[in-house]
């Protein structure tokens, strides 16, 4: 089974658009859709802000369900000063601010490559109002490392602090709770993040502003890749262990 995990409701709305056949229910007061995605069926799950949440969210969920493969849906803040409004970075390594370098956990790198290679192939133009401002068609892929931090990242100084010790592309404040959690199960992780905000003074204006947008538009992008998913060998006939 395919679980896809949001920790924002902008982040859910967007991807539970592109379900068909939902049906909502409740886990221990976690929210799930359950639904398809073409012939793939699919567990939606809001998990809430933060690592302790997003932890929590996936032992539960993990606990109850067989699952073979999650992707970790959401909003980033860029950290590369390269990075723009609206491009998409796949994860690679993800660390933990204030943890060493070789404390990152792997996704999925064969999984991670497969996503990146697709979403390169396939550009989607992005959102009108977005293509306005970054004045480009489509978004920039990226196959990068990522990084989790435990308070909203919106300083300069912060993230260029950040760029230098860790080498990562965007920032959150999830992705590494997740991949903990779904490594333990031996299950197929990988992150796919849209950017959001520069991770700077102006990013909560940046996210306000654009959040729904950039949510649909990701939704959009994760249609296009679960045939492929399933293609792969990631996803096989779902189980109920309840």
């Amino acid at each position: 089974m395919l679980a896809i995990i949001c920790s924002l409701e902008c982040e859910y709305d967007g991807i539970e658009k592109i379900l068909e056949k939902r049906e909502v229910c409740d886990l221990n007061g976690i929210e799930i859709t359950k639904g398809y995605i073409g012939r793939v069926k699919a567990l939606l799950v809001l998990s809430g802000i933060g690592c302790e949440k997003s932890s929590y969210c996936l032992r539960i969920l993990l606990e109850e369900y067989i699952i073979h493969t999650v992707l970790f849906v959401g909003m980033s803040g860029a950290v590369k000063q390269e990075i723009g409004l609206g491009d998409i970075i796949v994860s690679c390594n993800i660390n933990k601010v204030g943890n060493k370098k070789e404390d990152c956990l792997k996704s999925d790198l064969n999984l991670s490559q497969l996503i990146y290679e697709q979403l390169r192939r396939n550009k989607i133009p992005l959102p009108k109002r977005i293509q306005k401002k970054r004045q480009y068609l489509f978004p920039d892929i990226y196959l990068a490392d990522m990084i989790t931090s435990n308070e909203p990242i919106n300083n300069m100084k912060k993230r260029k602090s950040i760029a230098d010790e860790y080498g990562a592309f965007c920032v959150d404040m999830e992705s590494y709770a997740v991949a903990e959690a779904v490594i333990e199960k031996k299950c197929s992780f990988t992150a796919i993040r849209v950017i959001s905000d520069m991770a700077d003074e102006n990013a909560f204006i940046y996210i306000l502003r654009y959040q729904k947008e950039l949510c649909e538009y990701l939704g959009l992008c994760i249609s296009g890749l679960v045939k492929l998913i399933e293609e792969g060998g990631y996803i096989r006939s779902e189980e109920h262990t309840s």
